[in-house]
């Protein structure tokens, strides 16, 4: 598990375009739906923090991925864990679909 092989599979889901607003530091520094939108995907695991650290619109800081404990919000392992669960639930619904 490295940074782009994480951030590889986020851009090919949904969150992708999510993850570009954290990766570019927009999302901090649009109206505020978006940045706890952000907030709500990296503690789930669907998006991780930026390669480097960010600000937000009023100066506070934003770490980087590199920067946050192994397994909170917006660790590659947060999201390691999250995208495991996602292949687990795929795989387990293909197998019901064949079933039926």
């Amino acid at each position: 598990m490295n940074y782009s092989t994480i951030h590889k599979e986020i851009m090919d889901n949904p969150y992708g375009s999510l993850q570009s607003l954290i990766d570019s530091g927009q999302c901090w520094l649009m109206e505020g739906h978006y940045g706890r939108r952000a907030m709500d995907a990296l503690e789930s695991g669907a998006c991780i923090l930026a390669d480097e650290p960010k600000e937000d619109y009023w100066g506070n800081y934003i770490p980087s991925y590199k920067q946050v404990k192994k397994g909170s919000k917006g660790s590659l392992e947060n999201a390691y864990k999250f995208y495991q669960l996602e292949e687990k639930i795929k795989s387990t619904k293909l197998k019901n679909k064949e079933n039926n």
